[in-house]
């Protein structure tokens, strides 16, 4: 029989990226459109496409664990009603470093997408103790809510 869910382990994410597969970044000079930070394509934001496209999928869930916000990814989703994008990474607010999007709590998606972006700034020097009560109390929870296909 046919799975009721799915669970995909991938890497790179290419999370920087913010192109979709129509390549704006051509059209764009906005960084929300462009290559950056290593990643020429965002293969998560391609595998959604994808799986949406072929009817696959409809809702889904995203969950990026890295230092870095995953800009790309959630700007890629940010006011898609069916994606939840979930971003655990270092709190980046005063910090002079690579993402300039800095992944803040309160950015949250807009339009159709509202609500669906959450963020998780870890402070600065967080542990392993830190990350997993993120993922127990904020991340998970979301995600569960969301009844994502994939």
């Amino acid at each position: 029989g046919e799975p009721a869910r799915a669970f995909v382990l991938g890497r790179p994410p290419g999370h920087h990226n913010g192109c979709d597969e129509r390549l704006e970044s051509l059209e764009r000079h906005s960084w929300r459109y462009a290559a950056h930070g290593g990643c020429i394509l965002n293969e998560t934001a391609i595998a959604i496409r994808n799986l949406r496209a072929k009817s696959l999928a409809r809702r889904v869930a995203v969950l990026d664990l890295d230092a870095h916000f995953g800009d790309g990814t959630a700007w890629h989703f940010y006011e898609d009603a069916e994606v939840l994008c979930v971003s655990v990474h270092v709190d980046q607010s005063d910090l002079h470093v690579f993402p300039y999007l800095k992944g803040k709590a309160e950015e949250r998606g807009t339009g159709a997408g509202a609500g669906l972006t959450l963020n998780v700034p870890l402070p600065v020097g967080a542990g392993d103790a830190e990350a997993w009560q993120a993922l127990q109390e904020l991340a998970l929870p979301a995600i569960a809510a969301h009844f994502a296909d994939v």
